[in-house]
């Protein structure tokens, strides 16, 4: 059965889901911070004349409330995730991670940032409901859950950036937390060269690739992508042509800065489900993070 979103209907089974999911109570049990409001930006032309919110009552682990009302009258909540209807569909069928769509300001938040990639099953609670957007297409099987030290990988990286005064060496240090988090059997990281208006390959690990790799393009063009399994096959309607012999599974995340593309990671492992959406979600974050160290390095020099 499907359900329009976002109407009274998706609300309530969207409560219901949240709370009969274990995966969820586990992750949530120390959620004491208020609740948690999702607002879908007005879109006349489908018949949201105005924005609405989906209002979550949320506190340990348990979804005490779930209504949809007028957006103004969510302004009261702790945590406000704002985006249009588009984007929240992507975020329901699990094509971009909430964390990494707020990194990119493709989701607009209200809050603390560290508390809700802390707690990011929150941001995730979307996945966990059965019912479809109004198009009638699923949104998919539930996410697995995200790591559990999601926020201190965060931090470590953070901190290691902040003392990262040239592109090099911001490269580097991304480089090596991608490596320690993911263990890819491939790892390319591509930069645009300003000065000379080219792609150079600013750090690689395992074999080498180059700027034209299909899966960097890929990368560069329709990122953030992660392929669970069945590379070529998944990435060859995308446009890209992978040779033998292909990774088992991928990930591609553009380098984003100032509303600009300016290079992009290709992490590839040659175990089969070794990245899913909750990997993707976590180095869309990192590579977010070293995108403005990049840029605050190259205003240094």
């Amino acid at each position: 059965m499907t359900l329009p979103f976002p109407s009274a209907e998706w609300v309530a089974a969207y409560g219901a889901a949240i709370n009969a999911s274990e995966t969820y109570r586990a992750a949530s049990l120390n959620w004491t911070f208020g609740a948690v409001a999702l607002v879908v930006t007005a879109r006349p032309a489908i018949g949201l004349a105005e924005p609405l919110a989906i209002w979550l009552d949320l506190d340990r682990g348990a979804c005490r409330e779930a209504r949809l009302t007028p957006a103004a009258e969510a302004d009261t909540a702790p945590f406000i995730l704002t985006a249009e209807y588009a984007r929240w569909k992507q975020i329901i069928r699990r094509e971009v991670g909430p964390i990494a769509a707020i990194l990119q300001r493709k989701l607009a938040l209200k809050g603390s940032l560290p508390i809700v990639v802390r707690l990011g099953q929150v941001g995730r609670c979307s996945s966990h409901t059965w019912v479809s957007s109004g198009s009638g297409n699923s949104a998919g099987p539930p996410a697995s859950s995200p790591s559990a030290d999601i926020l201190p990988r965060l931090t470590a990286l953070a901190q290691e950036l902040a003392g990262a005064a040239r592109p090099a060496a911001v490269m580097e240090r991304l480089a090596r937390a991608l490596v320690e988090t993911f263990t890819p059997d491939r790892l390319a990281i591509v930069l645009l060269e300003m000065d000379l208006n080219r792609l150079v390959v600013a750090h690689c690990v395992g074999p080498a690739v180059a700027t034209d790799d299909p899966l960097v393009q890929l990368a560069l063009r329709r990122g953030p992508l992660v392929f669970s399994g069945d590379v070529a096959s998944r990435a060859a309607p995308l446009g890209a042509v992978v040779t033998a012999p292909a990774p088992a599974a991928w990930m591609g995340v553009p380098i984003a800065a100032l509303n600009n593309t300016i290079g992009a990671v290709s992490i590839a492992a040659a175990r089969p489900g070794a990245y899913g959406p909750t990997e993707l979600d976590l180095a869309t974050a990192m590579v977010a993070m070293a995108a403005i160290a990049l840029v605050n390095s190259r205003l240094m020099q």
